[in-house]
């Protein structure tokens, strides 16, 4: 889990802050993330294929930041799409996706958002968004994967 907090705050900084919906205060990062793995049952692959999305992305994400900053924006709403900056979404929409292209048998997305307390319709939203950042493109080359693997290895040493 310490990885992929260190993963999300390094896209979204404030991520690991504790908003607020309303009157209800909304988990920590840290007890965000235990609990959606144990819930949704999340194999080690299926979480590093999700990590490996979220860096896949950083880029655009970071990007369309950068222009809000640079406009001068108050209203930051990280170009078209307030859930680009939301860390938390990302990554649900991230293990969503990396859960459907790598297990034969997937959860729906109404199971998705029982787990994580959004409704279906935020569910789909944020795993649409993430499939339009990543241009439609799940798949990652072996070597590609080997390499994301060993540096994560060295990471957690």
């Amino acid at each position: 889990i310490d990885v992929t907090v260190q993963a999300i705050a390094s896209i979204w900084p404030n991520a690991s802050n504790q908003p607020s919906a309303g009157n209800r205060p909304i988990a920590n990062l840290n007890t965000f993330l235990h609990h959606i793995l144990k819930h949704s049952r999340t194999t080690h692959s299926t979480l590093q294929l999700a990590i490996f999305y979220l860096f896949r992305i950083r880029p655009r994400v970071i990007e369309q930041r950068n222009a809000i900053t640079t406009a001068n924006s108050t209203d930051v709403n990280y170009g078209s799409d307030v859930y680009i900056g939301c860390g938390r979404r990302m990554f649900l929409a991230a293990l969503i996706c990396a859960h459907k292209f790598l297990q034969d048998k997937t959860y729906k997305n109404s199971a998705w958002s029982k787990v994580s307390g959004l409704s279906v319709a935020e569910v789909n939203h944020a795993e649409r968004v993430m499939l339009q950042l990543l241009d439609w493109s799940l798949y990652v080359r072996k070597d590609t994967y080997d390499r994301w693997i060993m540096m994560l290895q060295r990471h957690l040493k």
